[in-house]
């Protein structure tokens, strides 16, 4: 009787030890819509075969749609916003040109020129270009003499005046007639608002 015991013992164990070693084969985890509703599915597949799914529900379709709503008109807003401000720089650039003419004959000393001697540093370092129309040109910054401000001269023809008032640069017919806004995006690249109009560091 003891023996019986004993073997029934050892063999129950050789199972048990023979199932413990089974290994997972694929464990992957997705996405499925089922009447209506989102689930998370686990699957997991074992080396004997066997498998196990385990599904989370997620939320209902009108959830989904609901996030996917607010996701879309809150990014919206912000760039309507930031464009509704955008929509005064041509005019904000006309009237800061003026604020530096009125400061001058106030103070003999220009405001322009002092955010132009901070923002135009970074061209002083590396080669630049202008892109713009599908064709790219060198550009260069010399200082002008009289004013000591920076101006932009692309390879091959003549100096264009440039003011910087911060992250904003106003050109003066140049690449295009008229008044041409460009905006810091980062460090060594400026374009304006369609990037149709790049100045960046090479």
């Amino acid at each position: 009787m003891k023996k019986s015991i004993l073997l029934a013992f050892y063999v129950f164990s050789f199972f048990l030890l023979r199932g413990q070693s089974t290994e997972v084969v694929l464990d992957t985890t997705y996405n499925q819509s089922k009447s209506g509703l989102f689930y998370t599915i686990n699957y997991v597949k074992y080396s004997d075969g066997s498998y196990q799914e385990r599904a989370i529900a997620l939320a209902d379709s009108n959830y989904v749609l609901n996030d996917y709503v607010a996701k879309i008109e809150a990014r919206c807003n912000v760039i309507a916003e930031a464009a509704v401000t955008g929509m005064q720089a041509r005019q904000a650039s006309i009237d800061f040109a003026r604020m530096d003419t009125l400061c001058i004959n106030l103070s003999g000393r220009s405001p322009v020129k002092t955010l132009m001697d901070i923002y135009t540093s970074e061209f002083s370092v590396g080669q630049w270009t202008i892109a713009f129309s599908g064709s790219t040109t060198n550009v260069t910054f010399p200082v002008l003499s009289t004013n000591k401000r920076k101006r932009l001269l692309p390879e091959g023809t003549t100096a264009k005046t440039m003011l910087v008032f911060g992250k904003m640069m106003r050109l003066t017919n140049y690449p295009f007639q008229g008044i041409n806004l460009l905006f810091r995006v980062k460090e060594g690249y400026w374009a304006n608002y369609d990037k149709t109009i790049v100045l960046k560091r090479s």
